[in-house]
């Protein structure tokens, strides 16, 4: 690794495809996603939030209902988004418990139920998270 970029390193252990290295390509789609040290490509982000996903990389796994919840190197989706919030949340990821608590707030790809997003508003918001914190805020909860 003597002599290549952070960047390189991430492309040389994520290529490498091995369960190790799953945290590589989730951080190497991270850089394509904001075109850090790369040129911005969001299908090859999705690519590599699949493979990290696939070898168990937990954040990946909100990351990839993100593409899905904003059309990023896939078509829009909202109960797409949602089917990966839901799997990311129910393994407690506190992005992920967020993220779904917004989507049963504003009704995005499940029916609206108030009552679900404060639930999982609270999840995330136990976690630390503090846009889960402001919506509870925001709703009466907090």
């Amino acid at each position: 690794y003597e002599g290549t970029s952070e960047v390189q390193r991430i492309v040389i252990s994520a290529n490498m495809g091995l369960d190790d290295y799953a945290y590589a390509q989730y951080s190497l789609g991270y850089c394509y996603e904001k075109g850090e040290g790369v040129s911005q490509n969001y299908k090859k982000a999705f690519e590599l939030y699949i493979k990290a996903f696939g070898n168990g990389n937990a954040s990946a796994i909100a990351k990839l209902g993100d593409c899905y919840y904003y059309g990023r190197g896939v078509d829009q989706s909202y109960e797409k988004a949602v089917e990966y919030y839901r799997i990311g949340a129910d393994k407690g990821n506190a992005y992920a418990q967020y993220s779904l608590g917004y989507c049963y707030e504003q009704g995005q790809g499940v029916k609206s139920n108030r009552y679900r997003a404060i639930d999982w508003y609270k999840k995330a918001a136990a976690q630390g998270n503090e846009s889960a914190e402001k919506a509870l805020k925001k709703m009466g909860e907090g």
